[in-house]
């Protein structure tokens, strides 16, 4: 879709890729929690849990340049409904960081306790699932963001 600036349609560029790249984070965090879940592995639990830290600015860069973006730009209609999108995207991809660290609080809270092999079989089975999604909808912002332009 053209818009009647150069400078909006590279806004919303440079938005899809703050999102792309928030995601890819987001998709390492919940991998890596899974797999420090099923090793129980106490540094890689930490280290989750630092790093939601990350997504939670990366969330708040994209809110402010999205604000920004509609405030000096004005769109409406497609083009506004985009950078809502957006915002609602960066929301559920930071929740979904916030689980990631939640597991990882689990995985210390949890690590002298014995798990039954059938659970965590569930996990392994769960995980695959989660891996065959890869954040299908984010990769298609990116990609939009990029494409339209």
């Amino acid at each position: 879709m053209a818009h009647t600036t150069k400078v909006f349609d590279s806004d919303l560029q440079e938005l899809a890729r703050a999102i792309a790249e928030m995601g890819g984070l987001a998709e390492r965090q919940i991998a890596e929690a899974i797999e420090a879940l099923t090793t129980r592995d106490g540094g890689r639990a930490q280290r989750i849990i630092a790093a939601d830290a990350t997504i939670d600015v990366m969330q708040r860069n994209i809110e402010e340049r999205a604000i920004e973006t509609i405030a000096r730009r004005q769109p409406v209609a497609d083009d506004l409904r985009q950078i809502v999108g957006i915002l609602r995207i960066a929301n559920e991809i930071e929740r979904i960081g916030d689980l990631a660290k939640n597991i990882g609080k689990r995985i210390i809270a949890i690590n002298d306790e014995e798990t039954p092999r059938m659970l965590m079989s569930g996990v392994d089975h769960m995980a695959c699932g989660f891996r065959e999604l890869r954040f299908v909808r984010i990769d298609g912002v990116a990609h939009q963001g990029s494409a339209a332009r």
